[in-house]
């Protein structure tokens, strides 16, 4: 048995900003503190108006203030972070750290000096990957080597854990350990609530497609635009739905406005809770070119939603054990319109997809067992100490 832990997540973006880590750290944290232990999230205060301190859902939220200037917001905001840890960070039993880089390192290292288990979660692969994000050069070795020195890492997916083993992060020290959905919420939508919603939403008769995520390069929204416009002469009443925000947002929106589909396709822009369209929708889409585990496929998944997905990092482990949809390689537009027109066409196979994937969330999502199989890593790493006797 475990005991009541003291868990500092070190997180140098957390609410109220809204992404993939950031959600799955949240609802870990949440999680935890359900549990009976004592959760506190450290974080950057990039908003003046953001309090320096709240209470939110069980948790601790403590952002710490950094320059917001080029140059100038990672040295102070690692600075501000070490600040933190040196002032209270003798009081907690494991640091548990959602993204590498300089905030990571300055963690580590204390966590070496006062032996204070710590535990890095790694986010992303390949190009976004630990591996490429860490600088180089005579600093960048120090926290290479700090980075090396986790007691025990975290990945979503193999693809993720070969590349800390390649980076140099022990195989015994790395737990694949998926993000946390909360499966109660994400949820199935039967006939009169997804005839209701598609109502709300103003969602005509046919065929919808949702697709979730950040407006950026590396989620591929053009491949997935040009696989559209492959199948919209053949299934006019077809609809795909564009959730999300980011860098990229008005160059896809000038392109829908120029494109052949457009009639088909609209771009929602960013929203607050995606539920609706996932109990709306017929099938979840995911392009990319790269993912670490997406949060909005774990989701749409556990609202029983198929999937026609690339072959990226967290997807291929997922359809190596269930058919939950189609699987095509990275940039293959021929083969992700294929994937669609077959979804179009086959509702039965859609609904089979659907259920499996569902049963799949429920099984490897659920907040309960991410929570547990957390707590059990934890449990691994304080073995040689007793937490109780430190109250």
């Amino acid at each position: 048995m475990i005991g009541k832990l003291r868990i500092l997540m070190v997180c140098p973006q957390f609410r109220p900003l809204i992404g993939g880590y950031e959600r799955a750290a949240e609802r870990l944290a949440i999680g935890l503190a359900a549990r009976g232990h004592d959760v506190e999230v450290l974080t950057d205060r990039r908003g003046r108006d953001w309090p320096a301190e709240e209470h939110a859902d069980g948790i601790r939220i403590i952002r710490v203030d950094s320059i917001p200037k080029p140059g100038l917001h990672s040295l102070s905001s690692t600075a501000a972070f070490a600040r933190h840890l040196v002032r209270r960070g003798s009081s907690y039993d494991v640091i548990h750290i959602h993204q590498y880089g300089w905030p990571a390192a300055a963690s580590i290292a204390f966590g070496l000096v006062r032996r204070i288990p710590c535990v890095l979660k790694l986010t992303n692969t390949e190009e976004d990957g630990i591996d490429a994000a860490l600088p180089r050069g005579m600093a960048g070795a120090v926290a290479r080597a700090l980075h090396r020195r986790v007691s025990g890492c975290v990945t979503t997916s193999e693809r993720a854990r070969a590349e800390a083993i390649r980076f140099g992060i022990g195989a015994t020290r790395i737990h694949r350990i998926p993000n946390p959905v909360d499966t109660a919420r994400f949820v199935p939508a039967g006939e009169v609530v997804r005839e209701a919603t598609r109502r709300t939403l103003g969602i005509a008769d046919g065929f919808l497609a949702v697709s979730v995520s950040r407006l950026s390069a590396e989620k591929n929204h053009e491949m997935m635009i040009g696989a559209w416009e492959r199948l919209a002469v053949d299934h006019p009443r077809a609809r795909l739905a564009i959730l999300g925000s980011g860098p990229l947002e008005h160059e896809i929106r000038s392109r829908l406005q120029q494109s052949p589909a457009c009639e088909q396709i609209q771009l929602i822009g960013p929203v607050v809770d995606p539920t609706p369209w996932y109990h709306a929708a017929d099938a979840f889409l995911l392009p990319s070119h790269r993912e670490g585990l997406s949060n909005s496929l774990m989701e749409a998944m556990s609202c029983g939603l198929p999937a026609i997905c690339t072959r990226v990092s967290g997807a291929e482990d997922i359809f190596a054990e269930a058919e939950i949809g189609r699987m095509v390689e990275v940039g293959d537009l021929a083969a992700f319109a294929k994937a669609i027109d077959e979804a179009v066409r086959h509702p039965e196979r859609c609904a089979r997809w659907g259920a499996t994937a569902r049963d799949y969330a429920e099984r490897h999502y659920a907040l309960d067992r991410v929570v547990a199989a957390t707590l059990a890593m934890y449990a691994e790493l304080l073995a040689p100490r007793s937490v109780d006797s430190r109250d």
